[in-house]
């Protein structure tokens, strides 16, 4: 009769044990409960961790951003200072006699690549990118005429920031760096030590522009005297002084 009543995990174990394989009993859902809620715990924690750490070097970098913005212009500003000082230098001398035409039409072609150049760069430097007004209220919605935007936010706000905590305009985003909603928002931009939006956008595309058209009359000037240097230096057989400059 013990043999009826028997169970079943017991036999198996006393198989084992005569054949000599060690055999441990299954845990249980409750001695599994505390070290899968410990693990579940655990890593949660060092998901938090993670985020901290990653939203901590994502605010250092935003504020070093913007306290290195003035430091960028600075830089931009001497460094277009320098290539201008060294075409005027090294140059201009070389591109035409003295007293010619062709030298008056190089120097105006240089001031005018200059002046647009600086008063674009200064222009989007201290224009404002544009911001929310304040007492900014989206338009009501035009319900007859079926312009319903399903994307609306719970309040009745088409768009809303939940870091300015005000209604958002169409095309405008939130900047980090700047700390503020900028309207027709294209991009942070070191070099100018704030945003391009809707109010400097085009200042910006200018100076863009006529910075390459500077880069290009540089390089076009520069090219003979260039490669002159490098001619002379394979006659000389890369040996003895080194030539001037240009």
């Amino acid at each position: 009769s013990s043999c009826l009543f028997r169970s079943p995990i017991g036999g198996v174990e006393q198989e084992a044990g005569r054949r000599g394989v060690t055999m441990t009993r299954p845990t249980t859902e409750k001695q599994a409960a505390p070290s899968g809620i410990r693990y579940l715990w655990w890593k949660r924690q060092g998901f938090r961790c993670l985020e901290c750490c990653l939203v901590a070097t994502l605010k250092g970098f935003d504020v070093g951003m913007r306290f290195a913005g003035p430091m960028f212009v600075v830089f931009a500003t001497i460094l277009i200072s320098g290539v201008v000082w060294t075409w005027f230098t090294f140059i201009e001398d070389k591109l035409s006699p003295p007293n010619s035409v062709l030298r008056l039409v190089h120097l105006f072609t240089a001031c005018t690549l200059i002046s647009n150049l600086a008063w674009n760069y200064f222009a989007t430097v201290f224009t404002p990118p544009g911001s929310t007004p304040e007492g900014y209220e989206h338009p009501p919605m035009d319900v007859e005429g079926g312009d319903i935007d399903e994307r609306r936010h719970w309040d009745g706000f088409g768009k809303w920031c939940k870091k300015c905590r005000k209604p958002k305009p169409p095309r405008a985003h939130h900047c980090s760096i700047c700390r503020r909603c900028v309207l027709k928002m294209d991009h942070h931009c070191p070099w100018v030590a704030g945003c391009v939006g809707h109010k400097n956008y085009r200042t910006f595309f200018l100076f863009m522009t006529w910075l390459w058209l500077g880069c290009l009359y540089v390089m076009a000037t520069m090219a003979p005297s260039f490669f002159r240097l490098v001619r002379r230096h394979r006659h000389t057989g890369g040996g003895g002084p080194t030539p001037g400059v240009f």
